[in-house]
């Protein structure tokens, strides 16, 4: 578990400017700010597991790869053929940016040859404000999911 932890400035030039994950994570009352990578989840980087975010914000944060460039926290490769469940809550996503796909939250299991079982996203109580996409394309400013998922968003709210 990480709590109460606040991690301002940090960046990588692969996966995860704070946080990089392989196994099952709760990450509660922490704050990103300004954190940087150069490839992709300028946050949190969550390669397997089941995983909780909640009473977390991020702010100004920004993943800058043009191939990749996904948000501030990317969920990848969650487990073959295994059922998971990725939960965020009580959480606010503000002022982030990516390069080309969703600026906040990302799963990338489609772009990884990844074949998930009933992969479950919930989101609650969450607010999306601001956070954009600067690339040529369609992607997607707040939630960008690839694969097979069960998403649900509960009393979340969506604006800029």
């Amino acid at each position: 578990m990480i709590s109460n932890c606040t991690f301002v400035g940090n960046s990588t030039s692969a996966f995860g400017g704070a946080v990089y994950g392989t196994k099952s994570t709760t990450i509660v009352d922490c704050s990103f700010v300004t954190n940087l990578s150069s490839s992709t989840a300028s946050c949190i980087y969550w390669k397997n597991g089941t995983n909780l975010v909640d009473r977390c914000s991020f702010l100004g944060n920004v993943a800058s790869a043009t191939d990749s460039g996904s948000g501030c926290v990317v969920f990848s490769q969650l487990g073959k053929n295994m059922a998971a469940r990725q939960v965020v809550r009580n959480s606010l996503f503000a002022g982030n940016m990516s390069v080309k796909k969703g600026a906040s939250v990302a799963s990338c299991s489609g772009d990884t040859g990844c074949t998930p079982s009933m992969q479950e996203f919930l989101f609650e109580n969450c607010t999306f404000a601001q956070n954009r996409v600067d690339f040529k394309s369609t992607q997607y400013g707040a939630i960008r999911c690839t694969g097979d998922y069960v998403i649900c968003a509960t009393n979340c709210l969506f604006y800029g």
